[in-house]
């Protein structure tokens, strides 16, 4: 019988339990914004106290850390340096590295001609026999072609001949810079 009575004491410790647990979590909450609140006025009387005895011992605290009166550091702000992203041009893909990138047109071969891009032209290259010549910004006369790439137009003309100036079998405006 003893044994009955002790279950059933149990039973309802657990069942007074379950009943008012929902009640912990919303407690804890309160008695720690009692803390923030209260702590907030305990420090202020506190410092009041300290400081009626020996001034300027407690200094009241905006930010950790920091005191109202003391002076903010000053930061020298260095710029980052950018590194700008470069292409490699595998030459033995010819044109198809070109038509597989949105920053590259890829045109038939063509001696002389003139070329106004979807965008300004970082790189032009000429591919002329076995050769690739790569032109940047600017005026380039390298014996074999004159070559002028201003903003989005690019223009080129065949000069030189002989061996060493083949005539042109595919030309590429790249948008972004061909890495060196």
């Amino acid at each position: 019988m003893f044994k009955v009575l002790r279950k059933l004491q149990a039973n309802e410790k657990g069942q007074a339990f379950v009943e008012y647990f929902v009640l912990i979590p919303g407690s804890i909450l309160m008695v720690l914004a009692g803390f923030s609140l209260v702590g907030g006025a305990v420090k202020k009387a506190y410092c009041d106290v300290v400081d009626v005895f020996s001034s300027g011992v407690c200094q009241s605290v905006e930010v950790e850390g920091i005191d109202q009166d003391q002076e903010e550091p000053e930061f020298e702000v260095t710029p980052t340096p950018t590194i700008e992203a470069c292409v490699v041009l595998q030459e033995e893909q010819g044109c198809s590295q070109c038509d597989q990138s949105s920053q590259c047109t890829c045109l038939p071969g063509m001696n002389a001609g003139i070329y106004n891009g979807a965008d300004d032209i970082d790189s032009f290259v000429i591919k002329a026999g076995k050769e690739y010549h790569i032109y940047t910004t600017g005026y380039t006369d390298d014996g074999c072609y004159h070559v002028t790439i201003d903003g989005d137009m690019a223009s080129w003309e065949k000069v030189g001949g002989g061996n060493t100036c083949m005539d042109v079998s595919h030309l590429q405006t790249w948008y972004t810079p061909l890495c060196e």
